[in-house]
């Protein structure tokens, strides 16, 4: 799942209590809760057409701690969950997915927390750091994965803006430009993680790996 997914979306709608989630979900989030003692915050059922078994019910729960309670193997999770959705679906007279053949479909576990976290690094823009630290011999700032590494010119200025403190202050910026999207503080306790390396560096070790040509 990506956080620019409509699932996402209207769940931090829904945490933020600016809607209610569908009924379907609503009542599944019950049960879940009265099972489990297990936070569900918003669900839909996706279509991976490139999958073997791609009808998914993907549920979005409110931290890891809650997905540790739930069912683990696939099957417990059809038995379970899977088997409640169909009832309220059933005992809600819903077609609204009737389209889908939900006797196979799996079931998929997201955290919450996870996505805003993905979210706010994916909008973390470089722009402003880049012109606030013009002068600071930044080579370029790039993305990988869940880290950010930002790269200077050489090796001597890895040591020296180290020294004179910038590569806080960079740091400490790009914290703050994600935190500008954080709306639930997920960010406070959980800093991005950033990496200073030079151009050089990775010129002379890296000729053959994914860093060739990046930067």
């Amino acid at each position: 799942m990506l956080p620019k997914e409509e699932v996402f979306q209207n769940a931090k709608e829904i945490k933020l209590g600016l809607v209610e989630p569908s009924i379907e979900f609503k009542v599944l989030a019950e049960k879940i809760k009265a099972k489990w003692n297990s936070n569900l915050i918003n669900g839909d059922i996706y279509n991976y057409v490139q999958m073997s078994s791609p009808i998914r019910l993907r549920l979005i729960f409110d931290s890891i701690e809650d997905i540790k309670l739930l069912p683990k193997f696939w099957i417990d999770r059809q038995e379970t969950i899977g088997k409640n959705f169909i009832e309220i679906l059933t005992e809600n007279k819903s077609n609204k997915y009737q389209h889908f053949n939900l006797s196979e479909m799996m079931i998929d576990y997201f955290d919450f927390e996870e996505l805003v976290f993905k979210e706010c690094f994916l909008k973390v823009d470089f722009m402003e750091i880049n012109q606030e630290f013009e002068q600071e011999n930044i080579a370029s700032i790039r993305k990988y994965w869940d880290y950010i590494h930002v790269f200077y010119q050489t090796d001597e200025d890895v040591k020296i803006k180290e020294t004179m403190g910038v590569s806080k202050k960079i740091k400490d910026k790009i914290q703050e430009i994600a935190e500008r999207n954080d709306l639930f503080g997920i960010l406070k306790n959980r800093p991005l993680k950033i990496i200073f390396d030079s151009k050089d560096n990775i010129e002379k070790v890296a000729l053959y790996n994914s860093y060739k040509g990046i930067i």
